[in-house]
């Protein structure tokens, strides 16, 4: 290689516009074009609200939650803090929407809990207890 000779003069670069643009036309149909993404479902578009999958859950949040096992049976049951902590604020008075207002807990783990607790046979409703909801107990 001689020394001082720019081998850029001797090799031909594109500087014509319609040859550049045919080559990056030629090497845009050369690639494959990204695969399409699908559709979104109609689940996908339609996520239910929570809050609304919760309510529906519990017959609305005018319900009374109350413990329905023996305070002995609750040590048996291996309980996380969260549900400990929502037993605490179910004194047979408060409703679920009473429990969220306290806002001891944000709402979705307070639901969950709950939903856990009703699930696990924890609790029940004041409202289907005989005697509670003002139904003669004798």
């Amino acid at each position: 290689m001689p020394v001082g000779v720019d081998y850029r003069d001797e090799m031909p670069t594109y500087t014509d516009s319609a040859e550049l643009e045919a080559a990056r036309v030629q090497s845009a149909l050369a690639s494959k074009p990204p695969p399409a993404a699908a559709p979104p479902s109609t689940e996908e578009l339609v996520q239910p609200d929570p809050i609304v999958l919760y309510q529906r859950l519990f017959g609305g949040f005018d319900r009374v939650p109350i413990v329905v096992i023996a305070s002995e049976e609750l040590a048996s049951r291996e309980l996380d803090a969260r549900a400990s902590m929502l037993l605490a604020l179910l004194d047979g008075r408060s409703s679920i929407q009473t429990i969220l207002d306290i806002g001891i807990v944000n709402a979705l783990d307070t639901l969950a809990g709950l939903a856990e607790l009703l699930e696990r046979g924890v609790i029940g409703w004041k409202d289907e207890v005989p005697g509670q909801a003002g139904e003669p107990s004798g």
